[in-house]
Protein backbone atom coordinates (compact mmCIF):
# COMPACT_ATOMS: atom_id res chain seq x y z
CA UNK A 1 0.00 0.00 0.00
CA UNK A 2 2.96 2.42 0.85
CA UNK A 3 4.75 1.87 -2.65
CA UNK A 4 1.52 2.64 -4.59
CA UNK A 5 1.05 5.58 -2.71
CA UNK A 6 4.79 6.91 -3.10
CA UNK A 7 4.46 6.11 -7.03
CA UNK A 8 1.25 8.37 -6.96
CA UNK A 9 2.97 11.10 -5.50
CA UNK A 10 5.68 10.80 -7.52
CA UNK A 11 3.70 10.70 -10.84
CA UNK A 12 1.66 13.54 -9.53
CA UNK A 13 4.66 15.36 -9.15
CA UNK A 14 6.32 14.60 -12.07
CA UNK A 15 3.01 15.53 -14.10
CA UNK A 16 2.88 19.06 -12.32
CA UNK A 17 6.41 20.18 -12.65
CA UNK A 18 6.78 18.96 -16.62
CA UNK A 19 3.18 20.83 -17.25
CA UNK A 20 5.28 23.83 -15.56
CA UNK A 21 8.52 23.36 -17.49
CA UNK A 22 6.59 22.65 -21.23
CA UNK A 23 4.90 26.65 -20.08
CA UNK A 24 7.85 27.98 -19.04
CA UNK A 25 9.65 26.78 -22.52
CA UNK A 26 7.02 27.73 -24.53
CA UNK A 27 6.64 31.58 -23.43
CA UNK A 28 10.21 32.05 -24.15
CA UNK A 29 9.60 32.08 -28.01
CA UNK A 30 8.33 35.19 -29.77
CA UNK A 31 4.90 34.66 -31.80
CA UNK A 32 5.47 35.20 -35.62
CA UNK A 33 3.52 38.55 -35.48
CA UNK A 34 6.34 39.86 -32.80
CA UNK A 35 9.07 38.70 -35.35
CA UNK A 36 9.04 42.13 -37.54
CA UNK A 37 8.08 44.27 -34.45
CA UNK A 38 10.93 46.63 -32.92
CA UNK A 39 11.26 46.22 -29.10
CA UNK A 40 8.47 46.05 -27.18
CA UNK A 41 7.65 49.27 -24.56
CA UNK A 42 7.21 47.38 -21.56
CA UNK A 43 7.34 43.58 -20.53
CA UNK A 44 6.39 41.92 -17.13
CA UNK A 45 5.74 38.22 -15.72
CA UNK A 46 2.38 38.50 -14.40
CA UNK A 47 -1.24 36.19 -13.26
CA UNK A 48 -3.67 36.16 -16.54
CA UNK A 49 -7.06 34.19 -16.55
CA UNK A 50 -8.82 34.01 -20.36
CA UNK A 51 -11.87 32.38 -20.19
CA UNK A 52 -11.64 29.45 -17.51
CA UNK A 53 -7.72 29.44 -18.22
CA UNK A 54 -5.80 31.09 -15.46
CA UNK A 55 -2.09 31.17 -15.18
CA UNK A 56 -0.32 32.20 -11.99
CA UNK A 57 2.65 34.48 -11.54
CA UNK A 58 5.15 33.82 -13.32
CA UNK A 59 3.68 31.43 -15.92
CA UNK A 60 2.02 34.25 -17.45
CA UNK A 61 4.21 37.47 -19.62
CA UNK A 62 3.13 40.63 -21.48
CA UNK A 63 4.34 42.59 -23.98
CA UNK A 64 3.14 45.49 -24.89
CA UNK A 65 4.19 47.44 -28.24
CA UNK A 66 3.25 50.39 -30.01
CA UNK A 67 0.51 48.56 -32.11
CA UNK A 68 0.46 45.31 -30.67
CA UNK A 69 -0.71 43.64 -27.28
CA UNK A 70 1.12 40.15 -26.81
CA UNK A 71 -0.33 37.87 -24.30
CA UNK A 72 1.07 34.55 -22.92
CA UNK A 73 0.13 32.06 -20.51
CA UNK A 74 -1.23 28.80 -21.25
CA UNK A 75 -2.64 30.42 -24.73
CA UNK A 76 -0.67 32.96 -26.47
CA UNK A 77 -2.60 35.89 -27.62
CA UNK A 78 -1.91 39.09 -29.55
CA UNK A 79 -4.20 41.74 -29.55
CA UNK A 80 -4.08 44.88 -31.91
CA UNK A 81 -5.41 48.14 -31.33
CA UNK A 82 -8.89 47.92 -33.39
CA UNK A 83 -9.65 44.84 -31.43
CA UNK A 84 -9.51 45.94 -28.28
CA UNK A 85 -13.12 47.44 -27.16
CA UNK A 86 -11.88 48.31 -23.17
CA UNK A 87 -9.75 48.41 -20.60
CA UNK A 88 -10.20 49.05 -17.30
CA UNK A 89 -9.08 48.36 -13.62
CA UNK A 90 -11.68 45.99 -11.67
CA UNK A 91 -11.18 46.10 -7.46
CA UNK A 92 -11.53 42.78 -6.16
CA UNK A 93 -11.43 41.32 -2.88
CA UNK A 94 -7.30 40.65 -2.31
CA UNK A 95 -6.28 43.15 -4.96
CA UNK A 96 -6.93 44.99 -8.10
CA UNK A 97 -6.86 43.59 -11.91
CA UNK A 98 -7.20 44.75 -15.15
CA UNK A 99 -10.25 43.51 -17.27
CA UNK A 100 -9.64 43.60 -21.32
CA UNK A 101 -12.48 43.40 -23.27
CA UNK A 102 -11.85 42.39 -27.08
CA UNK A 103 -13.34 41.89 -30.34
CA UNK A 104 -11.00 39.03 -31.15
CA UNK A 105 -12.50 35.28 -32.08
CA UNK A 106 -11.73 32.42 -31.61
CA UNK A 107 -10.79 33.03 -27.50
CA UNK A 108 -12.81 34.01 -25.02
CA UNK A 109 -14.15 38.21 -24.75
CA UNK A 110 -12.63 38.79 -21.45
CA UNK A 111 -9.05 38.87 -20.07
CA UNK A 112 -8.09 39.53 -16.68
CA UNK A 113 -4.46 40.46 -15.49
CA UNK A 114 -3.24 40.60 -12.03
CA UNK A 115 0.40 42.74 -11.86
CA UNK A 116 2.81 43.42 -9.35
CA UNK A 117 2.50 47.05 -11.22
CA UNK A 118 -0.89 47.51 -11.72
CA UNK A 119 -1.06 51.24 -11.84
CA UNK A 120 1.64 51.28 -14.21
CA UNK A 121 0.72 48.60 -16.44
CA UNK A 122 -3.57 50.11 -16.44
CA UNK A 123 -1.74 53.62 -17.40
CA UNK A 124 0.31 52.30 -19.99
CA UNK A 125 -2.69 50.19 -21.72
CA UNK A 126 -5.37 52.82 -21.52
CA UNK A 127 -2.28 55.81 -22.80
CA UNK A 128 -1.76 53.02 -25.66
CA UNK A 129 -4.69 51.78 -26.64
CA UNK A 130 -6.98 54.47 -25.65
CA UNK A 131 -8.47 55.97 -29.04
CA UNK A 132 -10.53 52.63 -29.24
CA UNK A 133 -11.48 51.80 -25.71
CA UNK A 134 -13.65 55.66 -25.87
Amino acid sequence: MEILFIIYIVTVLSLSWGSLLFIFLKNKKLLDIELDKPNFIYKESLASKVGRLKTSYPLSKIRVYNDLLVIRGYKSISLKPDEIESISLNKEIIGRSIIIIHSKSGINRKINLWSANIDYLFELLDKAFRQNTG
